[in-house]
């Protein structure tokens, strides 16, 4: 992340994020990093997202998809 932001222009602040799911299954989800990750981004990151893609993502994830929306 932090070699990401250095290699930024210096007028951008924010980053697009892809995150690509192929191969991704329920046996890869980890409640504790999920958390961690999610933690280190909120306290650390917090204006670095300009706009997430989750691209291929499974189809568990469409409740929270319908939440979020």
């Amino acid at each position: 992340m932090e070699n990401a932001i250095l290699n930024l222009p210096p007028e951008q602040e924010q980053m697009v994020w892809l995150i690509d799911f192929q191969g991704f299954n329920m046996s890869h989800i980890s409640i504790k990093v999920t958390r961690e990750t999610a933690h280190v981004l909120q306290e650390h990151y917090p204006e670095r997202l300009g706009l997430a893609i989750l691209y291929n993502a499974p189809k568990f994830f469409e409740p929270f998809f319908t939440v979020i929306k």
